[in-house]
């Protein structure tokens, strides 16, 4: 299925599912959020996201603590999970948070963190759920990034619809 029909599926069910999603990027740099409003009435569903890219903007605007990133790194399950739960601290309207953290290269991987590593955070608030999920992703930059955008949006729908992602 193609991004577009996935963000369809995700913006469909999250309306008449009442949710009211977010997004917050670091790798995808705001891909997630121009997949999602692609579809039309996007806005019913999707209010915004953080593009979060340098390790000042994750901390000032969504509160990621410093001894976090200091101590894990960006890249890392505890960075992607305190960007989903700072979200939608940032924006309490919402109750479904999306947020990404990787390597998309070609550089900045290493044998502890190589490209193509993304974690994904989720933060359900409709659910008391909070959670990561680690990918390794594989391809150039922009397969990386599209990989990751795919599997973000299969994360959304699975929370929505309670379907485990592919």
């Amino acid at each position: 299925m193609d991004l577009f029909n996935k963000a369809e599926q995700v913006i469909k069910q999250a309306i008449s599912n009442g949710y009211i999603i977010l997004s917050a990027e670091s790798c995808t740099a705001g891909m997630i959020g121009a997949t999602l409003t692609e579809c039309s009435g996007a806005s019913k569903a999707y209010h915004g996201g953080f593009i979060v890219y340098d390790n000042r903007a994750k901390n000032t605007f969504i509160n990621v603590p410093n001894e976090i990133l200091n101590t894990h790194g960006a890249v890392s399950p505890e960075c992607a999970e305190a960007m989903a739960k700072g979200t939608l601290e940032a924006y309490p309207n919402g109750n479904l948070s999306i947020a990404v953290t990787g390597i998309a290269g070609p550089d900045g991987g290493s044998t502890e963190k190589p490209v193509g590593l993304v974690y994904f955070g989720c933060c359900n608030t409709k659910d008391c759920k909070l959670y990561t999920e680690k990918k390794i992703f594989s391809g150039n930059r922009q397969d990386i990034r599209t990989q990751t955008v795919s599997y973000a949006l299969d994360i959304l729908l699975h929370n929505i619809t309670m379907q485990h992602p592919a």
